[in-house]
């Protein structure tokens, strides 16, 4: 009551006040600042709810491959990522999104194998790290690459291999002089088993 009864005895001064220039240029200045505001808070809001990367390097470096983009978003069952361990890894979370954008059939998370050792004895986890595609109950394990990244090409290789009806069967003819798949020389054909296997 005494706050409104000082504004109403005081009103000539409050408008005074708001006809000046430096009152004027300032109370611009606020209304300006607060609508700048207002549209970041929008735009960051439909940047949340509408998720969108640009990969600007000329290689497309950050960018997946026509072949993943086919693959993933043709899903027509239920793929699962699960990384086994106690926190999250950048780089996979990262690449997931991407995937996740795909389709609504991929589904990704991280697991601690200690607090839910029940899931990782049914995936085979052995140690902090592991992560297992699966897809009904398929399961297929990706390993970290050479920089600890996670390889694309193996990543949709192994939703290809979870996702399919058929598994692809390669037949090598043993015991006539044939070179051997588990032999890891220069005269072996390990190097053709695992690059077939991708």
């Amino acid at each position: 009551m005494i706050l409104l009864a000082g504004i109403v005895l005081s009103i000539r001064n409050i408008v005074g006040f708001f006809f000046k220039r430096s009152s004027k240029l300032g109370t611009n200045t606020t209304i300006l600042a607060l609508a700048v505001l207002a549209i970041l808070a929008v735009v960051n809001f439909f940047g949340f709810r509408h998720h969108k990367r640009f990969d600007l390097t000329s290689e497309k470096l950050y960018t997946l491959s026509d072949q993943t983009r086919k693959i993933v978003s043709g899903l027509q069952k239920d793929v699962t990522v699960i990384r086994f361990d106690k926190k999250s890894d950048p780089a996979l979370d990262d690449i997931m999104v991407e995937y996740k954008d795909l389709s609504p059939h991929l589904k990704y998370q991280t697991v601690d194998p200690q607090a839910r050792p029940e899931i990782a004895k049914e995936y085979g986890a052995t140690r902090m790290g592991d992560v297992f595609i699966a897809a009904g109950p398929r399961k297929e394990r990706v390993t970290a690459g050479m920089g600890n990244g996670y390889d694309e090409q193996e990543l949709t290789s192994a939703i290809l291999k979870v996702s399919r009806d058929h598994l692809k069967t390669i037949c090598f003819t043993q015991g006539h002089g044939e070179k051997d798949v588990t032999d890891d020389s220069a005269n072996g054909y390990t190097l053709v088993d695992r690059e077939l296997k991708k």
